[in-house]
């Protein structure tokens, strides 16, 4: 059974709606994050200025993330808008970065940040690839 060009365009109308959802929810989780994460780090920094003592692989390792979400909103920002033009080369170097700062640190919860970073960053390329399918 062949398919039509009425039915081909209403699949790819459908795909493109659920492609644009997926990544508004990935860009409010990344942003719910971010807004953490930007939080965390004025607090470490103003001590740091003010000549209090502060853990300096914490307050590093709280740059990097917030490099981390800074690049891949971008990204997001510009995959919901349909524009596949998108540079996450620095992605994957900064979460390297990130995965040794939270080991040496040796934080709690330093596996669970690591696989979220990961995922994003899967997530991110498997988006753009598919973006590039369903691209109107």
């Amino acid at each position: 059974m062949a398919v039509t060009r009425a039915q081909r365009a209403k699949f790819l109308e459908q795909q493109r709606a659920l492609f644009k959802a997926k990544t508004n929810y990935v860009i409010r989780t990344i942003k719910e994050e971010r807004f953490q994460t930007q939080d965390d780090c004025s607090v470490y920094k103003a001590a740091f200025y003010a000549d209090r003592s502060v853990d300096f692989g914490i307050l590093m390792g709280l740059t990097t993330r917030a490099k981390i979400y800074y690049v891949a909103m971008e990204a997001l920002k510009k995959l919901r808008n349909f524009d596949s033009d998108i540079d996450i080369s620095r992605l994957p170097t900064l979460i390297r970065v990130h995965t040794h700062q939270l080991r040496a640190i040796g934080t709690k919860n330093a596996e669970a940040n690591i696989q979220f970073c990961r995922e994003m960053l899967d997530s991110i390329e498997q988006n753009h690839k598919w973006l590039l399918l369903i691209k109107p």
